[in-house]
């Protein structure tokens, strides 16, 4: 009968001994699928702020070449008649038109405003004057704005239609 006691109380620690070790292995296998669920998680974010600073770069360059793009553009707009046919001065706006390419390429966006209504998020209000137009539409642009990764970085400069006296 002591015999038979010892091997029942072998076979429950054995049992117990298995249940700790089956546990035990449970754990470790959610903690090593929640560490690999972490590196991933910190991969993506890794990669999403590389993108970001990439973002951030490019736009702080952009915002400085557009001084260079509105002095193409008042060049172009005043080029006097006798020579507008020039080969230099198509030379000059074909690089303007290059130069264009490349920053709207890197998603530089200019804002439509001429004629439409007056938006503070995306126009600065110069001028205004009596106008048929509808109060509030822009009449017209004095210096262009622009959108970068969905964010202004220059509103535009217009003069806008207010009410007639």
């Amino acid at each position: 009968m002591v015999k038979k006691q010892k091997t029942i109380n072998k076979k429950q620690e054995e049992n117990l001994e298995l249940e700790n070790l089956m546990k035990e292995r449970s754990e470790l296998t959610n903690l090593v699928k929640r560490t690999q669920a972490d590196f991933v998680n910190f991969k993506n974010r890794i990669e999403q702020e590389k993108k970001d600073w990439i973002k951030f770069g490019e736009g702080s360059v952009i915002i400085e070449l557009l001084g260079v793009l509105d002095n193409f553009g008042s060049a172009a707009r005043h080029v006097p008649e006798d020579i507008k046919d020039n080969d230099w001065v198509t030379g000059i706006k074909n690089i303007e038109k290059q130069f264009e390419e490349i920053v709207f390429s890197k998603g530089l966006v200019r804002i439509d405003a001429v004629g439409k209504e007056f938006d503070p998020n995306f126009h600065e209000a110069i001028f205004s004057e009596e106008s048929d137009e509808p109060e509030g539409t822009v009449l017209e642009v004095f210096s262009e704005g622009y959108i970068y990764d969905d964010k202004v970085l220059r509103p535009a400069k217009v003069k806008v239609a207010k009410g007639k006296e």
